[in-house]
């Protein structure tokens, strides 16, 4: 928390009763438009460095969502987060800041605390799988490919109900189709995905078969944009 404005971001995060008080005090900040940016690069560092994994700054990040320039700002951030990973600097949209060092030794832990804020976004609707594309998902470091594997995984194990789960599910694979309908999209549900070992044993049955249900979605989609062109 190098500087003046972050700071105050830090402090109104961690100084609020809860994440209505949180937002309320965000607002009170009156940053610029070219300042709110700072907000999302401060919740995923604080939410990345807690262990375990704390769900308020699933809930923080969900009601800033409500805001489109807010819900672009968290994809940017993930951007310049996915460089601390070792991806191209170079990323659409997003400038580097000092503090993000290409290729820095990021934890395991720091990985699945993003991932799982990003999975609990995308699966209410806040973001969508979308935030990946700036991935070369054929090329990505190791570290990148283990956050990519924990977001799907989360993804399709989160829901707590049946039906509420193959729906979400669904609607997150069809907003989804653009992002991974190329082969290498495919196969991460079809291969790495289903035999990853960093699904817990009591999810691995789960996990396959709601693979299958992404694949059915991402096939079927397929099918009616190749329609579409044939006619």
């Amino acid at each position: 928390m190098n500087i003046t404005i972050r700071r105050a971001i830090f402090i109104a995060l961690l100084s609020s009763v809860d994440y209505r008080d949180a937002h309320i005090r965000l607002l009170k900040l009156r940053l610029k438009r070219a300042q709110e940016t700072e907000i999302p690069r401060v919740v995923l560092r604080c939410a990345a460095g807690e262990k375990p994994y704390n769900h308020y700054y699933t809930l923080v990040a969900k009601r800033l969502c409500l805001d489109r320039r807010m819900r672009k700002a968290f994809q940017f951030a993930l951007w310049g987060w996915f460089r601390r990973l070792g991806e191209n600097a170079d990323l659409e949209g997003d400038e580097q800041e000092e503090d993000e060092v290409e290729g820095e030794d990021v934890e395991m832990s720091e990985i699945a605390n993003i991932a799982r804020l990003y999975a609990h976004l995308i699966l209410e609707g806040a973001t969508t799988l979308g935030v990946l594309k700036v991935l070369d998902l054929a090329y990505v470091k190791e570290k990148t490919g283990m956050f990519v594997e924990l977001l799907i995984i989360m993804i399709i194990t989160a829901a707590k109900s049946a039906d509420v789960r193959q729906r979400a599910l669904e609607k997150v694979f069809e907003r989804a189709v653009e992002t991974l309908k190329s082969s290498r999209g495919w196969s991460l549900c079809q291969e790495e995905v289903r035999k990853s070992d960093l699904v817990d044993k009591g999810d691995r049955e789960t996990v396959k078969t709601r693979c299958k249900v992404a694949l059915e979605v991402l096939g079927r989609l397929q099918a009616g944009e190749a329609g579409d062109d044939v006619n």
